[in-house]
């Protein structure tokens, strides 16, 4: 049986787990909000130090300069022909 097949396979016996017992859907439901809102949290004060390094040229304690100037890097372009 190839990793395919397995993988179907373990998807039918997880959907019909889930059709037996319907409580068990709460957990996926409830981490996919709690992971939506720290990822968003975090967004959120990584968006707030790269703003005020580039209004003051200078890092917020707690980040490395380095990251945070890599933002800002020029990039270089691809040539398409």
């Amino acid at each position: 049986m190839g990793k395919f097949a397995r993988t179907w396979q373990l998807m039918g016996a997880s959907w019909q787990l889930l059709k037996q017992d319907k409580r068990l859907v709460m957990f996926p439901l409830i981490s996919s909000v709690a992971l939506g809102l720290v990822q968003s949290t975090l967004q959120t004060i990584y968006q707030a130090a790269v703003y005020r390094y580039a209004a003051d040229g200078q890092a917020p304690k707690g980040f490395d300069g380095q990251l945070i100037a890599d933002a800002f890097r020029v990039k270089q372009r691809k040539s398409w022909t």
